[in-house]
This record gives structure tokens, sequence and C-alpha cells, in this order.
């Protein structure tokens, strides 16, 4: 809009800066022809001893623009041409011409503007016997017309040339813009937590030089995360299976230190409060992302890590473990932090609940626009508790799994299936754009 504007008002600036220039041009080529017509009939009556009659046959002949007319005023007293009537009417009586003093004065017609706006060129000939005057006339209205196409001419190439103008403006702003959309699109995909968006490095030098350092943002920051998974894992391997085991011991001395269960229960405290502070610590760790990034993960993959995550303790207390996720990813409305959460918390509630040499399965399937995830486990008889947060912590056993879900719009479910307990967690599909998501760069 602005080019637009601006090409507007220079047009009319130099189209009224062209006013008397128009004026200018347009008289003077009028000028320039009629004088060729009237020099030709003046060259013509020199030539030789030329009647009136001959005179007016030639005149008729040279005077062929529409809007002019040119009259002759003969030595026999007679008036030829189209403009006959004028002359006669400027010259009635008899008249003498001059002889001229030089050649040049002979091609020099005297012009000038009559009361009417017309303008009038006049030339006198002298032949050395008799004198002759030859005018011409150009109308106003010869003149306007003139004035009125030459305008038009330049208003058609004014618009020709403003449309070409904008049009390479449009170009040029596409060139320009195109490479600056692009390199927002990859930016907002990296601040959703999308790492793996390719950054564009193609247009100007310094779009180029920001898609470049996009790039190398988003790639240090995936080395960072990854280090520090990494880190991570090496905790939860180091301390998880270890702490599962005191757990487990612990929960066997019931019976044996029932004279003293004050002892036991600040034990078991104890215990519990190292163990809700490990999750933390790793949960925190590994799933660790900024505000407001995007609400969406691969059910498959989380699932997946979560299960390697907990191979170590399984493979420990001789746990057989199966895992039926499909190779296509299953995209659900729920972080990757949140939703490693809840099965963390499911699978661990597993191990605090049945006895070491006891399975575990878990499936995913789409049904319609959600995701269900199904955990299943032998049931020796344990009780399974729905236990409410601890204060200061993010609370553990199914609730934890529960709330995660709820507050995405999905569900848990836990029961008897058979001689199994059975956990369903049911979430919503994620309908946005369905890019390629690495939970390992979140």
């Amino acid at each position: 809009m602005l080019t637009a504007f601006t090409s507007t008002l220079v047009l009319v600036v130099l189209g009224f800066a062209a006013l008397p220039l128009v004026h200018t041009r347009v008289t003077g080529q009028l000028d320039q022809n009629l004088r060729q017509q009237i020099l030709a009939i003046a060259d013509y009556i020199l030539s030789g001893d030329r009647t009136d009659q001959q005179v007016a046959a030639f005149t008729e002949s040279v005077d062929t623009v529409t809007g002019t007319r040119i009259g002759v005023k003969t030595p026999f007293h007679t008036y030829v041409g189209s403009d006959a009537a004028a002359v006669r009417a400027r010259w009635p009586g008899t008249y003498s011409v001059q002889q001229p003093r030089s050649p040049l004065d002979r091609l020099s017609p005297r012009f000038y503007v009559d009361q009417n706006g017309d303008r009038i060129a006049s030339q006198g000939v002298f032949t050395g016997t008799s004198s002759w005057i030859v005018e011409g006339t150009i109308t106003r209205d010869l003149i306007r017309q003139q004035e009125r196409q030459r305008w038009l001419l330049i208003a058609g190439s004014g618009a020709g040339a403003l449309v070409v103008s904008l049009g390479a403006a449009l170009l040029l702003a596409r060139r320009i813009t195109r490479p600056i959309d692009s390199v927002l699109h990859a930016a907002e995909s990296l601040g959703r937590g999308d790492l793996n968006t390719p950054v564009p490095v193609k247009g100007p030098p310094e779009i180029v030089n920001l898609g470049v350092a996009l790039t190398q943002l988003s790639g240090r920051i995936e080395r960072l995360l990854a280090r520090e998974r990494e880190r991570a894992a090496d905790v939860s391997h180091q301390l998880r299976t270890p702490l599962t085991v005191l757990s487990l011991e612990t929960e066997r001395l019931e019976a044996v230190l029932t004279e003293r269960p004050e002892q036991l229960r600040r034990v078991q405290q104890a215990i519990l409060a190292l163990e809700q502070g490990l999750d933390n610590v790793i949960n925190e760790s590994r799933h660790r992302r900024e505000d407001g990034l995007a609400e969406r993960s691969d059910a498959v993959e989380v699932l997946r890590e979560q299960f390697r995550f907990w191979s170590a303790a399984a493979k420990a207390q001789d746990r057989q473990v199966q895992l039926d996720g499909g190779s296509a990813p299953l995209f659900v409305a729920l972080s990757t932090k949140h939703l490693g959460t809840a099965i963390d918390a499911v699978v661990s509630n597993i191990y605090r609940h049945t006895p070491p040499g006891v399975g575990y399965s878990a499936t995913v399937r789409q049904v319609d626009n959600t995701i269900v995830i199904r955990v299943r486990n032998a049931d020796p008889g344990a009780p399974h508790r729905m236990r409410p947060p601890a204060a200061g912590s993010t609370g553990i056993g199914l609730s934890i799994a529960r709330s995660a879900l709820e507050a995405s719009g999905g569900s848990l479910t836990a029961g008897h299936d058979g001689a199994d307990w059975l956990v369903t967690m049911t979430l919503k599909s994620y309908d946005g754009p369905l890019t390629k998501v690495d939970p390992a760069s979140e």
C-alpha cells in the first residue's frame, strides 16, 4: 500500500509539472507542421510563374492535416485554400509585400494567436513582380485534442509503470517475506518444543544468518537435553534398584518388628520420602521443559522409554516384561513429561505392591479419537491403594497417574480383570500438525 501511494503521489506531482510542457510540446509540433506546409507553398509560388488555379490545386494537396486550414491571397485579387474566408477577412484590400532582405526572411513565418485562441502563421511571398500572402490556422480545438491524446498516452504509460512497479514491489516483498515467514514458522515450532524442525537457510544474507543461528541453537539445546537425560538415566540405574530392594525388604520385616511399630513406621516413611524425592529429581531432569511448549507427545515412544527405564529393576527382580505398542507413532494431547509421570506412577505401583517375579505387560492402541494404554500384571492378592499425594511432593501410586491424565481431559481406571490387575489410561488423540516427535529431544 505504501508503494502504491508513493507511486501515485509521484505521478500526480509529475502530471502537474508536465502541464506546461505538454502544451509547449503540442503547439511546437503543430507549428512545425504548419510551417513546413506554408514554406512548401511559398517555394512552389517562387519556383515559376504560377496562376491562382495552380496555387489553389497545390495548396489543396498540401493542406491535409485535420484541424489546420491554409489560405492564400493571390495578386489576382482572389483567395484560395480552405482558409480563404479568414484570409479575406484579415486582408480585405490591396497590399504589397516587400522584397525580403535575405533568403532567411522568406523561411520565417510569423505566428500569433487571435482572439479565438487559434494560432495564425503568416508568410508574405514576393516573386519580383507580384506579391502573395500565405496564411495557416491551427484551431484551438486541434490543440486541445492533441493535448488530450498526449495526456492519455502519459496516463496509460503512468498506469503501466504503476502496475509494473507494484508487481516488482510485490515480487520483491514476497522474496523478502517468504524466507522470514519460513524462519518464523520454524522458530514457532522450536518454541513449541519440536527441536527437529528444519530451519530454512535461504534468502537475504541476514535471514540466512538468522536461520543458521536458530539451527545451531536448536542443536545446542538438543545436545544439552541429551546429556541431561544420560545423567538422569545413570542416577536412576544406580539408585532405583537398591532403593526398590530396600523398600521390599522393609515390608518383609513388618512381621519381625511388630514389637517396635514406631521405629518400623519411621524407617518406612524415610524410605518413602527418599523414593519420592528420587522420583521427583529423575522425572524433572528427564522431562524438564520450558513453560508454553506444545502439549503433545508420542504415546508409543513414551511408553517404550518408560519400560526401558524400568528394565534394570525388572531384571534385578526377575520380572517378565512385555510391550506391544506397534511401530507407528500415536500422538496424544499430553506432554511427554506428564504422560511419562503417569506411566511411571503405574509401573512404580506394580513394584510397590507385588513381590519380585511378578511380570507385567502393556499395550497401546488407538480407538476412534482416543489413545488407550493398558498396563496389566498378575495380582497375588495384595491391595492396590489409591494413595493421595503427599505434602510437598508430586504424590505416588495411581493417584499421580490419574491426576496427570484428568488434567488433560483423559481418565484412568483400575480393577480386576480375571486373575490380573488391569490399569487403563485413556487420552485424547492429538489433532494438531502430526510432525515427527522424538521424546528424547524434549
